[in-house]
């Protein structure tokens, strides 16, 4: 045992408490996953090494702290953490002659929920410290998918995560001001906030994936069925003994909309997993698998900064190509300017890089650290003087271009009013040349025709192509309008609540937007709406003036042979424009579409029903039948 093992051991113990304390109590990462995984498992190496561990260690004792704010419960058994390896060979023999199966290890917040024998929900924990929780049953009310009423007779203790699922956690960071950079912090900051002031207008989702409880089916995978039955949302997660292939296939982060951060792999009997008991830190019958993030080596060349439609303006780092995964990578997101100064980056230096689970090319560290690089104090759009708000730059100036572009762009895309082809390349153009400057000009560009056939990169087709699509765009539906309208913190599900209570109507939407809205949204989202509507009413009625406003195509839900059924979309189509008009569609006739392939699933739409796709994989091993365009077209007109 070398005294130099040592200091170096307790170095390391120190900057792993220190990123807890940051991660659990603050929720704001000092470091990246990646940089605290190489820490914690040169500790492990140094603890096997001398022989010698502090207690107190994360190595040794499960991590989490205790906001002072919330009040404090004592776990029924001590949330423990799962033991980490990035080694399948480590997981094969962890399971080698024992029924085990696979689950998804979502990134968020992990949460305890009781119900009584009555079936109501009376509480809601986090894990805090591991022993003790943190009472946040107030604001496990506004977590949608959470069921307030189940059917037992007993009562039931259950554990998962709080997650923010990533399309959720994009429209929340083009939206509202505090920057969060992944959807972990982002759960972790609204279900631990001491108000309501958030958790309003952000959609959580609770994932079970353990039942607490005596008694019943010795199989964990039987008791987390038995609670889909009752209406909760489960881990995804595999069959029994599943190969390798199958738990890759089931469990993939490229295509999953939670935020993932590896694969649990879990004894399925609750016996056995008793009878093996528990570290401090970890219980012995789970291991999780922490997908390898291979390094790269490249030069960061420049730091490019843009405006959001939002307001905020962001960095993404310009490197030198690099291959990853089978794809070249050019670019790397650098989050904000906090994370710029804490990586002391500077233009040329030598930097790390990999893609973040699998997905997202990321900067892991400086090698050189310059520390040379001054972040901009101007808007690169407008010019106007940035303000740092907690280390997010934002732009003021409500005339930015940037933020022009930004929404013009938001309000050309699919979910708002669909002109197809238009694309920000295209819309920059267009506002340099100075013939849009509001989404109003957009349908005045005929006037600029001849013009525009004439400019490179453009032909008379290409140019005829995007006058008829903004022709085309005309014809809306009132939630499609409101949600293009780029309103902080009114997104696509709060533009269709509003259209529902106007009934589609455009004329009474002009009339009682104002005085009427708080009937339909709740406080932070009416406030939001309420002053959007105040200072940009004129503009609202330019843009009204330019359009057609339709009703969406409504099927009595008892009527239409698709009612109730669940479907999922996958790959390329045909006959309808574009996904979200398949969604349209299917809702319209009383359907409802599902993210992913589950049993509960009625039909997977695939255009290819051969495909060898993860999806279709799933379908035709759970009995899912696959259906093209034409077999749903036929179905939903009852032929």
């Amino acid at each position: 045992m070398s005294e130099t093992d040592i200091n170096r051991y307790q170095s390391l113990v120190d900057t792993l408490k220190k990123a807890s304390y940051s991660y659990y109590q603050n929720d704001n990462p000092i470091i990246t996953d990646y940089e605290y995984d190489k820490l914690f498992d040169e500790a492990v190496a140094l603890e096997k090494k001398t022989g010698y561990w502090d207690p107190t260690s994360p190595t040794r004792k499960v991590q989490g702290f205790l906001l002072s704010g919330l009040k404090k419960v004592k776990h029924s058994k001590p949330m423990l953490s799962a033991a980490k390896t990035k080694s399948m060979d480590d997981i094969r023999t962890f399971v080698a002659g024992k029924d085990f199966y696979a689950s998804a290890k979502l990134d968020g917040l992990t949460l305890v929920v009781k119900y009584d024998e009555h079936g109501d929900f009376v509480q809601g924990l986090t894990r805090g410290s591991g022993e003790e929780g943190e009472d946040v049953t107030a604001a496990c009310h506004y977590i949608k998918n959470l069921p307030m009423h189940i059917n037992v007779t007993s009562p039931l203790e259950l554990r998962g995560e709080c997650v923010v699922r990533w399309s959720e956690f994009n429209r929340i960071i083009q939206t509202e001001s505090e920057h969060f950079s992944h959807p972990r912090g982002l759960a972790a900051a609204t279900i631990r906030a001491l108000t309501d002031k958030y958790i309003k207008n952000r959609e959580l989702d609770f994932v079970l994936f353990e039942v607490i409880a005596d008694g019943g089916s010795d199989s964990k995978l039987s008791k987390l069925e038995v609670c889909r039955g009752l209406g909760f949302t489960i881990v995804p997660h595999t069959g029994l003994n599943p190969s390798d292939e199958e738990v890759m296939d089931t469990i993939n982060p490229k295509t999953s909309d939670y935020p993932l951060d590896g694969i649990i792999f879990e004894l399925d009997s609750t016996s056995l997993s008793v009878s093996l008991g528990a570290t401090e830190h970890h219980e012995r019958c789970r291991k999780a698998l922490k997908w390898e993030d291979e390094l790269y080596e490249t030069i960061l060349r420049d730091i490019e900064w843009d405006t959001t439609k939002s307001g905020s303006v962001n960095p993404v780092g310009i490197i030198d190509p690099v291959k990853i995964d089978g794809s070249i990578v050019t670019k790397i997101t650098l989050h904000n300017a906090n994370f710029i100064k804490e990586k002391k980056l500077g233009i040329g230096d030598r930097v790390r890089v990999y893609k973040a689970n699998m997905i997202i090319p990321a900067l892991e560290s400086s090698i050189d650290e310059s520390d040379s690089y001054t972040c901009p104090e101007l808007c690169p759009r407008c010019g106007h003087v940035l303000i740092n708000r907690n280390g997010t730059l934002f732009c003021p100036n409500d005339s930015c271009p940037g933020k022009i572009v930004s929404w013009i762009a938001h309000w050309c895309s699919k979910k708002c009013a669909n002109i197809v082809g238009m694309s920000e390349a295209t819309i920059n153009f267009l506002t340099s040349k100075g013939w849009v400057k509001s989404i109003k000009d957009l349908y005045h560009l005929q006037e600029h025709k001849t013009e525009w056939c004439n400019e490179q990169g453009f032909g008379t087709s290409s140019v005829n192509n995007l006058l008829a699509a903004i022709e085309e765009s005309r014809k809306i539906t009132l939630d499609k309008f409101i949600c293009g309208l780029n309103i902080p913190l009114i997104g696509s599900k709060a533009s269709k609540a509003l259209a529902d209570f106007y009934g589609y109507d455009i004329r009474k939407f002009k009339e009682q937007t104002l005085t009427m809205s708080k009937k339909v949204l709740k406080n932070k989202s009416a406030e939001s709406y309420s002053k959007w509507f105040e200072k940009n009413v004129t503009q609202l009625f330019d843009i009204a003036d330019e359009l057609q406003f339709v009703k969406p195509l409504i099927v009595a839900p008892t009527t239409s042979p698709i009612a109730h059924k669940t479907f999922v979309i996958t790959g390329k189509l045909a006959h309808f424009a574009n996904r979200s008009s398949l969604v349209d569609d299917i809702t319209a006739h009383g359907g409802t579409v599902a993210s992913g392939v589950t049993s509960h699933v009625d039909y997977l739409i695939n255009n290819d029903v051969h495909s060898s796709s993860s999806k279709n994989i799933k379908a035709k091993a759970l009995g899912v039948p696959i259906i093209n365009e034409e077999v749903y077209i036929a179905m939903k007109d009852g032929k």
